[in-house]
């Protein structure tokens, strides 16, 4: 994928959800990595 420029680098755009939900004073999602990709959970409010 970034290969064909659909993203920035592999991985970068999970700091910067990070640093986004910190500044929104939100909780954090949680991220899992396994061999075939990752799980991404948006916490609840």
């Amino acid at each position: 994928m970034y290969g064909l420029r659909l993203i920035e680098q592999c991985g970068s755009g999970i700091g910067k959800i990070l640093n986004l939900c910190s500044l929104a004073d939100i909780p954090e999602p949680h991220f899992e990595e396994y061999q075939s990709g990752f799980l991404y959970a948006a916490p609840e409010y």
